[in-house]
């Protein structure tokens, strides 16, 4: 078994989990959520056979078709940027600056993406900074796994601690209140805020204790991580280049990911958040502007068309990530067409960004099939609601978090869960902000293990890192971060 996992262990790991649900669907009847929150037998199997598994390969690309463009982009966008020496130069001088100040660098990193992965409406659109991060903290002198974990790791705090404008707490929030639950992002905003504080904290304390052993390659118990790169972490820059076009360039990169991601005014559940109308004023005007009959902007930006009937030209907080790919590429091409990058080069520079990108993109695909097997075959309904019975409609924290951990673990998608599992969560009686802290904080913890979390195995995949190394890296965190959520579940529920 040892050397079986030796190669592609996450690969196998997915395979193995795919194997594992199909097998399940054969045994395990479906059964759902009646309107009385009670699970209702109906006596049918949803079986998975092997071309079920053929095509929910192809239909996972079609249905993560926007994020795997918006992936190719970024591939795209560093395949190009990696080869100008100003954005080199940028990386090292940041580099060069930290050396002696890594655990200050890590503690800044994981700040600020634990406040964008909380703060911001899709986590996918900050895999559009992270290449660039992890070659920062690569060239500091981090040893891979604590360039993974301070990056990708850290953006996954977010979700324990989500607040007003992550993708998972604001699809529960759409979903149970089709079921009846009255209840809003904003409740509870001070308990899950200082949830987040405290994964931040415990998460830095292990990684800071580990970058100490590890900084600059030394004592790392796994030398075989240090062997293969991952992609787009650039070498010394030919010449000794000014960095600011490049700093410009990343700054704009950065900007843009602020201001499309962040929930200005209202979040998806429709709940108000900073209450800022101003970026949706503006992206009136501006569509608005004509020459003669002509909504030139409008058109430049995404009109609608005789077969498109809907704009694509979306205000700054709620953007797709196919705007951002688009603003991307645009800052990419400038920044090539300004470094005297030649056009045959330019081509080959987004070709083999495009390859490099390829591999995790496939990965994030894989795992994304575990979410089409259930949702072609809800067993984990069954499952749920026969956990629940433990407690029938009484909130029981402990029953609450072992659903939360099962659902968690074989699904990727909390909002879907929150539909399936609506009437069943509405029905629950108890404080409503507590069931949803409950299920969003969870759920954010069992992404760091879950081979069904699509971040995750990304970035194991983009830093070609073991995920067995990772589960040996990341289980302490986990263990204690578990204790302290149970503790702080228990006394929200029972005090």
């Amino acid at each position: 078994m040892k050397k079986f996992f030796k190669e592609h262990d996450l690969t196998k790991a997915l395979l193995i989990m795919i194997c594992l649900i199909v097998l399940l669907t054969w045994i395990i009847p479906v059964e759902q959520f009646g309107t009385d929150g009670v699970l209702t037998n109906n006596g049918t199997f949803g079986r998975l056979g092997l071309v079920h598994i053929v095509y929910a390969f192809i239909f996972a690309i079609q249905n993560y078709s926007i994020q795997l463009g918006f992936l190719a982009a970024v591939g795209a966008f560093y395949g190009i940027v990696t080869h100008i020496d100003t954005y080199k130069a940028l990386v090292n001088r940041i580099a060069k600056f930290f050396k002696g100040k890594e655990i200050v660098l890590s503690l800044i990193v994981s700040i600020l993406f634990a406040i964008l992965g909380t703060i911001l409406n899709s986590h996918i659109a900050i895999v559009g900074i992270i290449p660039f991060v992890y070659a920062i903290l690569r060239k500091t002198g981090f040893d891979k796994l604590s360039s993974l974990s301070t990056t990708v790791a850290s953006t996954m705090l977010g979700v324990i601690g989500s607040t007003v404008g992550g993708e998972e707490i604001v699809n529960y929030v759409k979903y149970v209140r089709y079921a009846g639950a009255e209840i809003t992002t904003t409740q509870d905003l001070l308990i899950r805020v200082l949830i987040l504080g405290l994964a931040i904290a415990i998460f830095n304390f292990f990684n800071i204790m580990y970058i100490k052993k590890h900084i600059g390659g030394k004592n790392n118990k796994k030398a075989e991580l240090e062997t293969e790169e991952a992609p787009f972490v650039v070498d010394e820059a030919k010449k000794n280049k000014k960095v600011w076009p490049a700093a410009i360039m990343m700054g704009l990169v950065f900007i843009f990911l602020i201001l499309g991601f962040t929930p200005w005014n209202i979040n998806g559940a429709e709940d108000t958040v900073f209450g800022i109308t101003a970026f949706e004023k503006l992206h009136e005007a501006v569509i608005g502007l004509k020459i003669g009959d002509l909504e030139i902007f409008h058109a430049l930006m995404g009109a609608p068309t005789q077969n498109v009937t809907y704009s694509l030209a979306y205000e700054f907080g709620n953007w797709y990530t196919f705007d951002y790919a688009v603003v991307m590429l645009l800052i990419a091409t400038v920044s090539a067409v300004l470094a005297r990058i030649k056009f045959n080069d330019f081509i080959d520079y987004i070709i083999d960004g495009l390859k490099k990108i390829s591999k995790p993109a496939m990965i994030m695909v894989i795992s994304y099939m575990i979410f089409v097997f259930l949702y072609w075959s809800p067993i984990l309904t069954t499952v749920i609601g026969t956990i629940a019975k433990l407690s029938q409609t009484t909130l029981n924290p402990f029953v609450l978090t072992l659903e939360a951990f099962v659902g968690a673990f074989f699904n990727s998608d909390l909002g879907y869960l929150a539909y399936s599992t609506s009437s069943h969560l509405a029905a629950i009686s108890g404080s409503q902000s507590t069931i949803m802290t409950i299920m969003v904080s969870i759920f954010g913890l069992v992404k760091f293990i879950t081979p069904a979390s699509e971040l995750l195995v990304f970035g194991l995949s983009y830093a070609k890192v073991p995920y067995k190394t990772w589960l040996g890296y990341i289980w302490k965190f986990f263990v204690a971060m578990l204790i302290c959520l149970l503790i702080v579940f228990t006394i929200l529920a029972y005090v």
